[in-house]
């Protein structure tokens, strides 16, 4: 639009200061040329990238004589775009949709904290006993944990026993042929024993560990939990999450 702007501008004053150095009976303003302009300064605003996208542009074209256009206007766009928002369109999206990913601001953020201070206490999780629940129960508890992707196993002293997801329990929750009063036991003897589904060593900490060193944990191994558990008993202490990570970096 702007190319074409320019373009019926010279067709009306052709003598106007602004096309001095237009040659006269020979087209001066070619729209296409804006166009082309406008498409790497959009680029470069929507992904933020500035010397990949000069570089695309004349490897689109071969002309050198539209290098410096194109470096001018790639200026522009990323500096206005810096200034409306931070990051480009992908970072945005992540933050848009929710997703858990763990950039290196983390890690400034977490200097000198122990996990403790990040993890969820296990007095605000929801747990499954090793041994002692009902079937009656257990789908209870499954039907009011829609939002939970697993649970911790514990014995009766709050003791860690292993890790399991709540998808595997649900499907064999609902394919058992028990009656509703029949004991689930997950690796405990006795009952109907779901152990088989337990990940009997999950990825486990300490309260006392670097914060830091939990996100490099996430980072190579990728595991989607972290048990903390204490150092003299095993007991349960609390779950962390990436997004428990982000929440709390981005709340400070």
């Amino acid at each position: 639009m702007l190319g074409t702007i320019a373009q019926q501008l010279h067709r009306t004053y052709p003598k106007w200061a602004l096309f001095a150095q237009c040659a006269p009976d020979t087209p001066c303003i070619t729209p296409a040329t804006y166009a082309f302009l406008g498409a790497a300064a959009a680029m470069c605003g929507v992904t933020k990238v500035t010397v990949a996208v000069v570089v695309i542009m004349y490897e689109l074209t071969g002309a050198l004589n539209f290098i410096v256009p194109t470096m001018i206007v790639v200026m522009v766009a990323r500096v206005i775009g810096d200034a409306i928002v931070e990051g480009g369109i992908s970072e945005q999206l992540i933050l848009l949709n929710g997703i858990p990913l763990l950039g290196e601001d983390e890690d400034e953020c977490l200097l000198d904290m122990p996990v403790a201070a990040v993890m969820r206490p296990a007095e605000e999780l929801l747990v499954l006993p090793a041994a002692g629940l009902s079937l009656r129960g257990l789908r209870r508890l499954l039907e009011g944990s829609a939002g939970v992707r697993g649970f911790p196993v514990v014995d009766s002293d709050m003791r860690l026993v292993g890790y399991v997801h709540r998808d595997a329990v649900a499907k064999a929750a609902l394919s058992l042929a028990a009656s509703d009063d029949a004991v689930v036991s997950f690796g405990a003897s006795g009952g109907v024993s779901l152990g088989h589904l337990i990940n009997p060593s999950p990825t486990t900490v300490r309260p006392r560990t670097a914060a830091e060193t939990v996100v490099e944990i996430f980072r190579k191994l990728g595991p989607q939990v972290i048990l903390v558990a204490s150092e003299e008993d095993g007991v349960l202490a609390g779950l962390l999450t990436r997004k428990d990570i982000l929440r709390h970096t981005r709340s400070h």
